[in-house]
């Protein structure tokens, strides 16, 4: 069985695709690159670098996690701001 499925955000934005072909399905996204993989025959799914990240179809975990670290979806990490997206500390003038 061959498919696609279209997974849009709350405002009909395209964020990704499902794309179903036997028992496999990969996960592509909204700009077409793949993020991972499902087969159901061993029943794990994969992420792009073929690592095992769970049991089941666990997919659209690997795009929300995607989207999650993208600057354009959300807040990022302090631990993954670069240094001029740090706040600035303010520096003692001396005795007050």
């Amino acid at each position: 069985m061959k498919g696609v499925d279209v997974l849009r955000d709350q405002y009909g934005n395209r964020i990704g695709e499902i794309q179903i072909e036997g028992s496999k399905q990969v996960l592509v996204d909204r700009y077409f690159v793949r993020l991972g993989s499902y087969d159901s025959h061993d029943n794990l799914t994969r992420d792009k670098y073929g690592n095992v990240v769970g049991r089941g179809n666990v997919l659209v975990s690997l795009l929300r996690y995607e989207l999650a670290s993208s600057r354009l979806w959300g807040p990022v990490p302090s631990e993954r701001l670069s240094l001029w997206d740090q706040p600035r500390q303010r520096r003692h003038s001396g005795p007050q």
